[in-house]
């Protein structure tokens, strides 16, 4: 949207468009439009060292669970894939940042053909508007970056709990089959005995998964948690952002149809919406799907707790306390795209929308003022 701001700047007649209450709302939208991006890209520099230190943990986390699983080969092609992915990424937003810088620059650099005061004052702002703007492709990449690592360490875990499951299931009908013979023939005395032994030496081992998966469980937990306490406040801004500049755009487009129905500027316009709806959809995503993997790791939980395996009683405990606590209420990254209360949002959006209504009726009333430009 910020892209289009010097084609408005250069649509309309400012003896006859720049009545008080158009000047109130385009002071308006240039605050919020310069503000809103300003806050959440100085946010980020400011906690860089929260950045860094998120990466490390979270770095350091994928280590120590890869390693109490043994899945390095796994690790290794999570690794290639992700490099991939992002190379892909980085591309793509690279190739609309250059689209619509080369689209914008145009119409940027009339005000230097006649550089006047006035001119200079009205778009070199916006120029540097539409600068910051351009790189809001790549706000994304970091929720999209840890979402991805926190989604492979729950594969990771639930395939390892499945497994074992599995083998948890194999044991129990084998134990069965030995109390069958033990029932029948006193010959099996002997065999019974080192089946006895070979069940309390696995006793160790089920216990020590079991602690180690839900310690696992408990670092992805504390890494989402960092998660979102870094990236929740910039979500709620840039949610703000978005919702601000359509419907400013929108009242924009009310006052300046003429102006604002060019091919260039619709394009303009649909490239910024496309990449970051884009960026939007890959983090919900991702946080949809590890909400889904939580459940489904609780799940095995369960039925992995109920297996024979001879646990200990706290493991046991410790178990069912856990699986109740977190299957009903799965592991989310609470930013605000998904955790922020839809009312909240909803009555902002009804509440700006209302009081823009307002302001168009209000504008039509001033003398000498009309929505429409004749010659733009």
């Amino acid at each position: 949207m910020a892209c289009g701001a010097v084609s408005v700047s250069h649509a309309y007649d400012h003896n006859k468009y720049w009545s008080a209450t158009f000047q109130l709302v385009y002071t308006a939208w240039s605050i919020i439009i310069f503000t809103t991006p300003s806050i959440s890209r100085f946010s980020l520099i400011i906690c860089q060292h929260k950045v860094s230190h998120l990466w490390k943990s979270c770095v350091k986390s994928m280590e120590i669970i890869t390693a109490f699983l043994g899945t390095r080969d796994h690790l290794i092609d999570f690794c290639a894939k992700l490099k991939t992915r992002y190379i892909q990424l980085i591309s793509f937003y690279t190739i609309c940042l250059i689209i619509c810088s080369s689209m914008t620059i145009p119409s940027a650099m009339k005000s230097f053909n006649n550089p006047t005061f006035t001119n200079l004052a009205e778009d070199v702002p916006l120029i540097l508007l539409c600068l910051i703007y351009q790189f809001n492709f790549f706000v994304f990449l970091g929720q999209d970056f840890f979402c991805q690592i926190y989604n492979h360490c729950c594969d990771v875990i639930i395939q390892s709990v499945q497994v074992r499951a599995s083998r948890g299931q194999q044991s129990t009908k084998a134990s069965e089959t030995v109390q069958l013979a033990k029932t029948t023939k006193n010959i099996f005395t002997i065999l019974n005995k080192v089946a006895d032994d070979k069940s309390v030496s696995e006793l160790s081992t089920n216990d020590e998964f079991i602690t180690g998966i839900l310690e696992s469980f408990s670092l992805i937990e504390e890494e989402v948690e960092k998660c979102n306490d870094l990236f929740e406040l910039r979500m709620i801004v840039e949610i703000f952002y978005y919702f601000s500049v359509c419907i400013f755009n929108g009242y924009f487009g009310i006052q300046f149809v003429v102006g604002m129905v060019s091919f260039r500027f619709i394009f303009i316009q649909i490239i910024p919406i496309f990449a970051s709806g884009y960026s939007i959809y890959c983090v919900a995503r991702l946080s949809t799907n590890l909400s889904r993997k939580t459940f489904q790791l609780f799940n095995q939980l369960a039925k992995l707790g109920s297996c024979d395996f001879c646990l200990n009683r706290n493991i046991q405990h410790k178990l069912q306390l856990v699986t109740s606590t977190f299957s009903g209420k799965p592991l989310l990254i609470r930013t605000s795209v998904f955790d922020l209360d839809l009312k909240f949002l909803i009555s902002i959006l009804g509440s700006v929308t209302t009081y823009l209504i307002i302001i168009i009726q209000f504008q039509k009333s001033e003398p000498g003022v009309t929505t429409i430009p004749t010659k733009v």
